[in-house]
């Protein structure tokens, strides 16, 4: 495990300003925007995590005011959990999608925070010129897959399908559960004594490859032990391409916090 050294931290004034279809530097209807998918892994363990949060709640919030699908989500990693504190948001699949990413962005390191943005690139997770200047790089690409979503919750479980459009083969679909809102008291380790706030918490992933048809369907449950009203989480789909890694489309259900 690595952690990079953090210059002075940025405040987010100066770098997302202007009115609210344009604090990116854009200004595209919604229907035309192409999806930006920011993967935030951290850890409740580490020290310089919070501010990177701070700044992915920042951008989910101006995302929402202009009418823009970007979505920033929190996966936290397992690997800071035996250095003094177990984040309960903790599990080995992030870590696993962390690994991954290490791989095919050829970083070849894990580390904390770390921001990965639509798969393409990634970055110290609390550098908001990085993250606006690659969200901007996203907005002005097209957009290469549509997703039709349907979603279907049975108690602690969601059946979750559609179709695609635009599609090649070898993508693969990724489902994300999501806890919009969540706080932690943390008690040891290197952010004791604080209280924590979260936003777009993933509790877990499913993954399926896709038909040649673009059809697709995959069952995502709450897992054991997690107390979460069930009411209050969404889901997100995201279409990656299974050679690179690369998220070509997204849509959520119904909305993420933002």
């Amino acid at each position: 495990m690595q952690r990079p050294i953090l210059a002075t931290t940025l405040t987010l004034s100066g770098l997302f300003v202007g009115t609210p279809r344009q604090a990116f530097g854009v200004d595209y209807p919604q229907s035309n925007a192409p999806p930006v998918v920011i993967e935030l892994f951290t850890s409740e363990g580490c020290s310089s995590c919070p501010p990177a949060e701070l700044l992915a709640a920042e951008i989910n919030r101006i995302a929402r005011d202009q009418g823009l699908p970007v979505y920033a989500l929190e996966m936290h990693v397992d690997y800071w959990d035996r250095l003094g504190w177990k984040d309960p948001f903790a599990d080995a699949a992030f870590t696993a999608r962390q690994r991954r990413y290490a791989t095919l962005l050829a970083s070849n390191r894990l580390y904390t925070p770390q921001m990965v943005v639509n798969g393409r690139v990634e970055f110290v997770g609390s550098d908001a010129k990085r993250a606006r200047a690659a969200i901007l790089a996203e907005l002005e690409a097209k957009p290469a897959v549509s997703i039709h979503l349907q979603v279907h919750r049975t108690g602690r479980s969601w059946q979750v399908s559609g179709q695609t459009t635009g599609h090649q083969d070898g993508d693969s679909v990724v489902a994300a559960l999501v806890l919009p809102k969540a706080s932690s008291a943390v008690a040891t380790g290197e952010n004791a004594g604080r209280r924590l706030k979260h936003t777009n918490v993933v509790l877990t992933l499913g993954e399926t490859p896709l038909a040649a048809s673009g059809d697709f369907g995959v069952t995502l449950r709450l897992p054991e032990g997690r107390s979460e009203n069930p009411d209050l989480l969404s889901v997100i789909c995201m279409v990656q391409r299974g050679a690179t890694g690369r998220v070509v489309g997204a849509r959520p259900w119904p909305q993420l916090e933002e």
